[in-house]
């Protein structure tokens, strides 16, 4: 690899430029591509990694919390996205999960508290057969941010995490989130 020794103008942003990687005092610049070293020593394409969202004033890394998710009892595959909560700053958390017959909206509740922080709590939740992809196998993601939690516009099972557990997502509990008396703190 090529360490990156900054910009000739120190005015742009530098978040994007990752120090003391491999050894003191060195600099790689943090393009948000994910690359594989292949056996015959060629490095080559695998996956962007900067797919993030703004909640409560944290960045919330979408693979991260996918990650996690994924070990949770049940889960077979999950897809997370940013939705927007009227009144609220930045993007909530929203897992679209792929399940099996043992997955449990109680015990997935119990695994989100246990091993996710606060920010990073998916607080809708909605069930599908599968996980829809892009052609190049990548989660989609943009239909499911237009769609968000909305009852009328998706069919599937949907849940928001309140008071610790996760409840059935109808059209009274989609009312109080927009008419502000359902709160996400």
């Amino acid at each position: 690899m090529t360490p990156f020794d900054g910009y000739v103008d120190r005015s742009p942003p530098t978040q994007k430029v990752l120090e003391d990687v491999f050894k003191a005092e060195d600099r790689f610049f943090n393009s948000g591509d994910r690359l594989v070293l292949r056996d015959d020593r060629w490095l080559a394409f695998a996956d962007r990694v900067g797919d993030t969202f703004r909640w409560k004033g944290e960045n919330v890394s979408t693979n991260e919390v996918a990650e996690i998710l994924n070990v949770a009892a049940g889960v077979l595959e999950t897809n997370i996205y940013g939705v927007e909560v009227p009144g609220s700053e930045g993007r909530a958390g929203m897992a679209s999960i792929h399940c099996d017959d043992t997955f449990s909206i109680e015990d997935f509740a119990r695994f989100v508290l246990e091993n996710l922080a606060s920010y990073q709590r998916s607080l809708f939740v909605r069930l599908q057969k599968e996980i829809q992809i892009t052609v190049t196998f990548k989660h989609r993601k943009v239909d499911y941010r237009r769609d968000g939690y909305n009852p009328g516009k998706v069919s599937d099972p949907q849940f928001v995490l309140e008071n610790g557990d996760y409840i059935r997502l109808d059209a009274p509990a989609y009312s109080r989130i927009l008419d502000g008396s359902q709160t996400f703190r």
